[in-house]
């Protein structure tokens, strides 16, 4: 070997050794705790599974049955002329029986009686009616007395029809 040789070898330095892993401390102290309560936290684990899975039908249980059921409500435009004559002839006067049927059963679900008229700032009189728990379906027949038959909408039902 050369001189020149010997001082290339001279300055390069050894490659560091590479390590992936942490050397190996001291071991753990034993937890004597977990092994003790090991079953009691896998049943309680269990029962706590079982009550969140049992709360959860409850809820959708009482939710469909919830939802199955709605109060109906709206208004009926009527005339703000008050001659007694005409109010015996109409079918929205005070006192009229107001039913709620199954359009394609016939099944009654609810009824009101029909107060009397609110005169509103504009002008037009409205009678309000609400029938509660009234059962939910597609279509609705809307009865008034024995001479006003109209079909609605459940939707129209829930949010307040205008008749």
């Amino acid at each position: 070997m050369t001189t020149s040789e010997n001082q290339l070898d001279s300055n390069v330095s050894p490659t560091p050794e590479l390590r992936f892993f942490l050397p190996q401390g001291p071991q753990l102290p034993r937890r004597n705790w977990q092994h003790r309560w090991k079953s009691g936290i896998r049943i309680g684990s269990i029962l706590a599974a079982v009550v969140l899975v049992a709360g959860g039908v409850i809820a959708s249980i009482l939710g469909l049955i919830a939802a199955s059921h709605f109060n109906a409500s709206g208004a009926i435009e009527v005339s703000c002329i008050t001659d007694p004559q005409e109010s015996v002839s109409r079918p929205a006067r005070p006192g009229a029986v107001l039913s709620i049927l199954d359009a394609s059963t016939g099944e009654k679900y609810g009824s009101t009686t029909l107060g009397r008229p609110t005169t509103l700032p504009s002008g037009i009189c409205l009678q309000e009616f609400e029938v509660q728990d009234v059962r939910s379906a597609g279509m609705y027949t809307l009865t008034i007395g024995d001479t006003y038959r109209t079909l609605v909408s459940e939707d129209q039902l829930r949010r307040g029809v205008l008749l």
